[in-house]
């Protein structure tokens, strides 16, 4: 009996916490803000969080990027993505999780360097 009950808070807590999760997400959705898991790319000395096979140029104070080195895994919570080429958005929490490896961000450079720049 004894059992079930401790089963049965732990699920009750464990509801409410992805409940609250989702609409943290949801608020941060319909308010312009996003949360973006990516890697980074430094490249002439601007950082640029890839998304996929996107480089997105991230905007903000200095603080955030001083232990950045390419290839590390970020999430990070920014504002709306502009549409231009390179993208940019604007960086409000940064959380490196992990050195990644660089492994195709050699050609995302190559690519974004031979590209016009709007």
């Amino acid at each position: 009996m004894r059992q079930r009950r401790a089963f049965r808070s732990v699920l009750i807590v464990s509801s409410l916490l992805i409940a609250l999760f989702l609409a943290a997400m949801l608020v941060l959705s319909v308010t312009g803000y996003g949360l973006t898991t990516g890697r980074c790319l430094v490249a002439g000395g601007e950082y640029f969080l890839v998304v996929g096979d996107t480089p997105i140029y991230m905007l903000s104070g200095d603080k955030y990027f001083d232990s950045l080195q390419t290839g590390d895994r970020l999430l990070v919570l920014h504002g709306g993505v502009e549409d231009s080429y390179p993208a940019r958005t604007g960086i409000y929490f940064l959380i490196k999780y992990g050195s990644g490896d660089t492994e195709g961000l050699d050609e995302i450079l190559a690519t974004f360097m031979t590209t016009e720049v709007t």
